[in-house]
Formats: structure tokens, C-alpha cells, sequence
């Protein structure tokens, strides 16, 4: 008797465990690896999402920069067009007067305003008169010398004294006389506060700015190299012919999101390049856990 229900007993667990493993050969395994498949799907898709809202978020921002940058530089002519019109109703001996009283200038020429006649002598200016002297007679000055309507912008030049980019905005009152209005700044007081709004310090983006030769006009990195050999950084070409997007380079280990965009109007790259991991937000990654 027990003999038999022992054998019964066998043939029942023999069954019940044939049984199991049909269910796990038919029913689970095909669901684990379902389930392993959307896992891994679902994280690169993840990724891949966090990785164009970082490049997106980047390309706006150096196009939002890049058109600030633009504006500011319209206000400043415009604001030295203002002045040569007002000169030109001066007379001579009270030029020094009238520079006295536009100093809340100062912040936006962080080198000096300065009146020219047409042979180019220096008549008043405010800043050190050294730089002045050193521009009388230099290229800087010679589309401004010819009397033009409207405002010139002329190219970046290292200011002797500090070795920083500068340039300068020039006007004369066309066909009213007076003098010929010159405001100078350097290339980083026109950026910087732009670019801190944008790319704040404390943030994980080198921002850089570069002309058509390739001469860098403001790195926030001085130690980022846009060219090494014959061999241009990513976005560099793209953005000095004109075109403004994002693309993605790999150091190291890393992924890095390159954004460029046009300063049109002066033949300027704004270049930012950052870490896409390193800016996703902790609900994303938490999410992506």
C-alpha cells in the first residue's frame, strides 16, 4: 500500500513539474524577454529624447545670443549716430562739454568716445588719450574718414594696451558738418553680458566666439582649441557660412552637444559645447532609472 502511494505520489510530481516547465518554456521566458527588450528599448529611447531637447535647448540659446549680440551692437551705433547729429549743431569750443555729459556711456564705450575732424585730428575724447593717438591714421579709422550717412562698424583689432579684442563704431552728420563721432569697446563688453544671461558661469558650457579668420574674439575657456592642425572644431565652418544648428561629438567616454549659430551682421560663430548627461534634469534621470 504504501509502495503504491508512493508511485502515485512520483507521477503526480512528474506531471506537476512537466507541467512547470511547459508553462515557463511557453509562457514566462517569452514574457521575461519581452519584457527585457521594452526595457532596453524604452531607455534608448529615453536617452535619445534627452539628448535632442539638450540640443535644441542649445541651438535656441546661441541663436537667441547671437541675435542679442546684434541688437546691442544696433543700439550702440545708433546711440553714436545720436551724438554726431548733436555735434554737428556745436560749435567747436564746446565739444568737451558735450562729451562731459554723455559719461553714463562709459558702461557701453568701455574705451572712450572721441570727435575726429575730417583730416583725421583728434579734437576732445573721453578714455585715455594714448589710444586715441594710437588709432589716428590706422585703417580703424579710414571708412569713417571718408563721410558716411550712416554708422560704421569696423573689424576687431587688438587694443595695444591690454592685447583684447576691440572695435569701434564711427558717424558723422553727412552734409551738416561737424565732427566725426567714434566710440570704442571692447569685443567682451559687448558679449559678456549677453553670454552670462544665456551660459551662466557657474554652468557646465564653454562658450566661444570666433571671427572669419578664425581668431577667437571671446573664449570663456582660453584653453579650448577650435583648430588643431588643419582640422576645425565641429559647428565652426557650419556657422561662419551662415547655418545655425547642433550636432554631437564624442570625448572620451563622453557625448558632447555642439551648438553654432551666425552673428551674421559681423561675420561672427557662436560655438557652446557641454555634456548633454550633465544638464538633464534628476526627474529625467530619475524617470530613465
Amino acid at each position: 500500500m504504501l509502495t503504491t502511494l508512493r508511485n502515485v505520489a512520483r507521477q503526480v510530481f512528474a506531471r506537476w513539474n512537466g507541467s512547470t516547465l511547459q508553462l515557463i518554456a511557453a509562457v514566462i521566458l517569452p514574457l521575461t524577454l519581452l519584457l527585457v527588450v521594452i526595457s532596453f528599448g524604452s531607455f534608448f529611447i529615453h536617452q535619445n529624447a534627452m539628448r535632442s531637447m539638450v540640443g535644441e535647448r542649445d541651438q535656441r540659446s546661441v541663436q537667441a545670443s547671437a541675435s542679442a549680440i546684434e541688437t546691442e551692437l544696433n543700439h550702440r551705433a545708433n546711440t553714436i549716430r545720436s551724438l554726431a547729429l548733436l555735434a554737428a549743431t556745436r560749435p567747436g569750443d564746446s565739444l568737451d562739454k558735450l562729451l562731459s555729459g554723455f559719461q553714463y556711456l562709459d558702461s557701453e564705450f568701455n574705451h572712450g568716445i572721441a570727435l575726429f575732424d575730417r583730416n583725421g585730428e583728434l579734437l576732445s575724447s573721453t578714455g585715455e588719450q594714448a589710444f586715441w593717438q594710437s588709432l589716428m591714421g590706422r585703417a580703424e579709422l579710414l571708412p569713417a574718414l571718408q563721410g558716411t550717412d550712416g554708422p560704421v562698424v569696423s573689424k576687431t583689432f587688438v587694443n595695444p594696451k591690454d592685447g583684447k579684442q576691440t572695435m569701434l563704431v564711427a558717424c558723422s552728420a553727412e552734409g551738416r558738418g561737424g565732427p566725426i563721432v567714434v566710440g570704442t569697446f571692447s569685443v567682451e563688453s559687448l558679449v559678456w553680458p549677453i553670454l552670462r544671461d544665456n551660459f551662466p558661469p557657474d554652468g557646465q558650457t564653454t562658450v566661444y566666439i570666433i571671427n572669419s579668420s578664425y581668431e577667437f574674439l571671446y573664449p570663456s575657456d582660453p584653453q579650448v582649441q577650435l583648430i588643431e592642425g588643419r582640422t576645425l572644431h565641429p559647428g565652426v565652418t557650419q556657422a561662419l557660412s551662415g547655418k545655425s544648428g547642433a550636432t554631437y561629438v564624442q570625448v572620451g567616454s563622453d557625448e558632447h552637444v555642439v551648438a553654432y549659430s551666425p552673428v551674421s551682421s559681423l561675420g561672427w560663430a557662436i560655438i557652446t559645447e557641454e555634456s548633454w548627461e550633465t544638464v538633464t534634469s534628476p526627474t529625467l534621470q530619475t524617470s530613465l532609472i
